[in-house]
């Protein structure tokens, strides 16, 4: 059976089909996300979730009351579980089951990204793979200060340096994605 994948009103981009797809093939268990806001990429992994059966784990520092309210409303609070804590302490403290995607969309910072991943990495199954949203490709051109410093990728250049056995490709695009993988 060919299962269609849902279209949405709000403005969602190419990436949505790789967030949606990528825990299928993958056959996840488990795909933790930090940073809820708006919710929209939780909306999409809820979505894949449904047909994929796994877990989605969203943390963040900051409740958003109206959004976990609008996911509830679609009915697809079935396999999410959000947790308001900092990502970064809640990986240094993580003990459920491993983590099969980690999708980083909190602070872009370079410390805070490059601390995430180190955190995050003991609790990462051996098929696991990474995305870092935010990772312009341009960022001089970028009016915000925390972006014009290009953290994002600074940070997975040095994770990729400590740790020889991950690769990375950074996904040409407007607002920039990063994939990491075990080579």
């Amino acid at each position: 059976m060919i299962v269609d994948i849902p279209r949405y009103p709000e403005n969602y981009d190419e990436f949505y089909y790789l967030l949606f797809t990528l825990p299928l093939i993958i056959k996840a268990k488990a795909v933790l996300e930090t940073g809820l806001h708006r919710g929209n990429s939780t909306r999409i992994f809820l979505e894949s979730a449904k047909i994929g059966g796994f877990k989605v784990y969203t943390c963040d520092i900051k409740d958003y009351p109206e959004t976990r309210k609008r996911l509830r409303e679609l009915g697809l609070t079935k396999n999410w579980i959000f947790i308001m804590m900092d990502s970064i302490q809640l990986g240094k403290e993580w003990i459920n089951e491993p983590i099969d995607l980690l999708y980083l969309d909190s602070h872009h910072t370079y410390q805070h990204v490059y601390a995430e991943l180190t955190a995050w990495l003991p609790n990462l199954s051996d098929k696991a793979v990474i995305l870092v949203h935010d990772t312009y490709p341009s960022p001089e051109r970028l009016t915000h200060e925390m972006y014009k410093t290009g953290g994002p990728v600074r940070a997975i250049e040095r994770f990729i340096k400590e740790n020889p056995e991950w690769a990375a490709i950074n996904l040409a695009h407007p607002e920039g994605m990063a994939l990491l993988w075990r080579k």
